[in-house]
């Protein structure tokens, strides 16, 4: 799947002008970022980093691509056909650990993994103890949903064989399963526990970051791109910066509209929604670590995801800080 816009050469150049930046000396460096699946709404950081004409500011010719998971993601990556993408820093580890992918994470967008296990309050369920005999909705077999509530499960001392995980789905729909006895609780992504917590029901949570701390969604390219590129890799990171600065500081409404104009937007008609849920995402997720933090690899965050994937013998990384750098993330500052 790609944007709806021709990528024309040039079109960066353009772009620039249109916008009122400085035109470029010289060609635009041609640039192709991936996201985990699609283009959803969470992805508007990205897709305003485009609409919004960021990385046409800093020379960069960029075309996204949404493929339909992170198995294709890393693909395109691996086989240089993407230079970008980002995923939740659960998965990265272990795709660097089990598969020896050759990524480094040189951004982190979201300090917080957001992921919640929701059940009803009349028959809670509030912590990993309670995970026991239960059966417990996730979203994908072997994928990072069920790798959190293992690790949830693990550190309340219950194995995986104590308890039944079954694939169930991403929506408040969920809670009628639980309400017809299919399931016990389910875990969602920030976005559906945001929209569960708006609808008023009458639903527990276990925050998964109050038991695994671990950095959220990560900007990464390899070990290559980073070391050949640097120039790229800056300018790529200054332009989601600058795409985020404006997502926190502008009105929401227009920079969706905007970036509709390019991608197919899941549930952009539902505008109200979509505003609302980025507001969370912006306090709690982005900014949970503080302004100063805002796109840096929090050490004591990575340290932690890395034990807590060792404690359920998924990926023993000896050394959690080979897996990103702060590096770049510092000459925004310069």
């Amino acid at each position: 799947m790609t944007t709806r816009r021709k990528f024309l050469e040039g079109a960066a150049v353009t772009a620039a002008a249109a916008l009122g930046f400085p035109a470029l000396a010289r060609a635009a460096q041609p640039m192709t970022f991936t996201t985990p699946f699609g283009f959803d709404p969470t992805f508007i950081d990205v897709m305003n980093a485009y609409s919004g004409g960021y990385f046409a500011k800093e020379g960069i010719d960029a075309k996204l691509v949404g493929p339909p998971g992170n198995a294709q993601a890393f693909q395109l990556i691996v086989a240089g056909q993407a230079q970008f993408s980002y995923i939740a820093s659960i998965d990265f580890i272990r795709a660097v650990a089990t598969k020896d992918a050759p990524f480094l994470a040189v951004a982190c967008l979201s300090q917080r993994v957001g992921f919640q296990i929701v059940s009803l309050q009349e028959k809670p369920v509030k912590s990993g103890a309670d995970l026991r005999g239960k059966t417990i909705g996730v979203l994908s077999v072997g994928g990072l949903s069920e790798l959190l509530v293992q690790v949830v499960m693990a550190k309340a001392g219950v194995k995986k064989s104590e308890a039944n995980i079954v694939v169930a789905g991403n929506n408040p729909g969920e809670v009628d399963l639980i309400r017809n006895g299919r399931l016990d609780c389910f875990i969602c992504n920030y976005p559906i526990a945001v929209t569960l917590r708006r609808m008023g029901l009458p639903l527990e949570y276990i925050v998964v970051d109050d038991v695994l701390p671990a950095p959220g969604l990560l900007l990464f390219c390899t070990h290559e791109t980073a070391d050949k590129k640097p120039d790229l890799v800056m300018g790529t990171v200054r332009a989601f910066r600058a795409s985020v600065e404006e997502i926190l500081t502008q009105p929401l409404e227009p920079i969706f509209e905007r970036a509709a104009k390019d991608f197919d937007i899941p549930r952009i008609k539902d505008m109200e929604s979509l505003v609302a849920v980025q507001k969370e995402v912006n306090r709690n997720q982005w900014l949970a670590e503080g302004k100063e933090n805002l796109f840096r690899n929090v050490p004591r965050l990575w340290q932690s995801a890395v034990d807590g994937l060792r404690e359920i013998e998924i990926a023993d990384v000896k050394d959690s800080s080979k897996l990103y750098t702060n590096r770049f993330v510092d000459q925004l500052h310069t």
